[in-house]
Order: C-alpha cells, then structure tokens, then sequence
C-alpha cells in the first residue's frame, strides 16, 4: 500500500495528539516519523516497537538540564520518547554551535533514538554539521552513528559491532549530539 508523505505525517500527528502530545510536539513528531518512512528508514516499525513506551509515558515530565556550560550541555530525558522530549534539546545544542561554533548535548534516559533522524535532518538544512550516536541494547551489542552535513537532507549511517563492552554501558538509554557550524 503506497502512502504519501502528507497523510501519513496527518496520521501521525493525529495519533499524537490523541495520546497526549502537546500540538508543536505532535507535528514534530509527525514530521520526524513521515521523513524517515520516506527515506526508507522503516520508521513505522521503530514507532510500533516504542509505542507501549509512548503510551505510558507521564506527558508532564520534561527534560531537565543536569549540566550546562558554554559548549555542553546533559539532560535527563526522564525515561520519554525522543519524539516527546528530544526538540528542546536539539534546539538547545543547535543555538549553543551557532554563538560557539561547536556543541556537544548528552540526552541520558530516553528511547526510540533512531526517530531523531527527521529532526536532524531539519537542523542540517539550516546549515550545520550534526553526529549523533548511540548503543542500541541489542546482542550483540552495536552503536549506531548517524552524520548530516550541513545543507544536505539525508545522513550516512553507520551501525558498529561493539566487541569489548565497556563498563559503562549500563545503562544503555542516551544519545549523544555533536553540532558544529562549517
């Protein structure tokens, strides 16, 4: 069944909307799941996996600043969805390399990771360069490295087997961004 990208990013903000999303959240959302069907990222499965996630999760609890300095900043994502909580701390890291020219922003606690890739692919077309990583709890055990060069809307993607794994994997639920200006 073909789809287009207008009713199913609809859809998706519709379903958004009905389990709690604020609306600038649900087009968000919407947006970020619509651009990587589209792309071939497979984001209806990645959506179906996470949902019971997304069902259970309190929609008042917002990411809160842990750390934050000129270049680096770390949030507590309390354990949400990155279609719920993730756009605060992109814009976040996006204004921080724009003033600096160089960010870095940790998200501890959040999952659903790989449908942050429509969000990115937004801030690249605005002009910057964006890496983003993370483990996925899987065995074997595999990180996933995404970059988008600035102005470009699609990433390379690189998913590592990790041989040795490193004591601090657990726990395995945050992602890291690395924004810089050209």
């Amino acid at each position: 069944m073909k789809v287009s990208f207008n009713e199913l990013q609809g859809l998706c903000r519709k379903a958004f909307t009905g389990i709690g999303f604020e609306d600038g959240d649900a087009a968000d959302a919407a947006d970020m799941v619509a651009w990587m069907q589209c792309h071939g990222f497979n984001a209806i499965d990645q959506l179906n996996r996470g949902l019971d996630f997304l069902l259970d999760e309190d929609p008042e609890s917002l990411p809160k600043v842990i750390y934050q300095d000129d270049d680096l900043a770390v949030l507590d994502g309390h354990g949400q969805s990155v279609l719920r909580s993730i756009s605060l701390a992109t814009e976040l890291g996006f204004a921080k390399a724009r003033a600096r020219g160089l960010s870095v922003v940790k998200i501890r606690r959040c999952h659903n990771r790989q449908l942050i890739m429509g969000y990115l692919s937004r801030l690249a077309g605005r002009g910057i360069n964006i890496t983003a990583f993370w483990r996925n709890a899987q065995v074997p055990l595999t990180e996933q490295v995404v970059g988008f060069r600035a102005g470009h809307p699609t990433p390379e993607v690189r998913i590592y087997s990790v041989r040795d794994v490193p004591e601090e994997n657990e726990p395995n639920d945050g992602i890291t961004l690395v924004m810089a200006t050209m």
